[in-house]
């Protein structure tokens, strides 16, 4: 009888343990509220490396990605063209556009948590790039988080510079 008592509490305290989620370890490292720079290790990437075109449309085809290569979760903002990166001459001067789109304010649902190896990763749009002159043209992308943001939660702010690609334009 004594025994029948106690493998009732036993029970009991099993299905208390597993209904409130202790048993249950979460392995993913928080995201650190610091966001210092020096702490997240952020790759941006320009790819395909070697790109031939004939129309401007074509640089479609290009694509960005943010990689979190650190051992830390971290919250950063999407890739959203002059809010949040730019598409550069190598030697770090704007390429040309006919025209700039209205940059919105960006709030927390502009940020994404990357965990550790994750990333993000968009094609480029180049509507309202003005036309490359034919040759080769040294590019690469610049990533950065403006001040039009109302971010409440903590996220990276800095600046980092992809690899360059080389254009040629037909």
């Amino acid at each position: 009888m004594k025994n029948r008592h106690l493998l009732k509490y036993v029970i009991l305290f099993s299905i208390c343990i597993l209904v409130s989620g202790c048993t249950g370890i979460d392995n993913d490292p928080p995201v650190e509220e610091s966001m210092n720079p020096s702490d997240v290790n952020l790759t941006l990437g320009l790819m395909p490396t070697e790109l031939s075109i004939k129309e401007i449309n074509e640089l479609s085809t290009l694509q960005l990605t943010l990689k979190n290569e650190g051992n830390y979760t971290v919250n950063v903002a999407i890739l959203e063209e002059f809010s949040t990166y730019n598409i550069i001459y190598s030697n770090g001067s704007d390429i040309e556009y006919e025209h700039m789109p209205a940059l919105d304010l960006m709030g927390d649902e502009s940020l994404v948590e990357l965990k550790p190896n994750e990333s993000l990763s968009i094609n480029v749009n180049p509507i309202g790039w003005n036309p490359f002159s034919k040759g080769n043209h040294s590019l690469s992308a610049k990533y950065f988080v403006r001040g039009l943001n109302t971010f409440t939660k903590p996220y990276w702010e800095g600046v980092i510079r992809s690899n360059n690609i080389t254009l040629r334009v037909e």
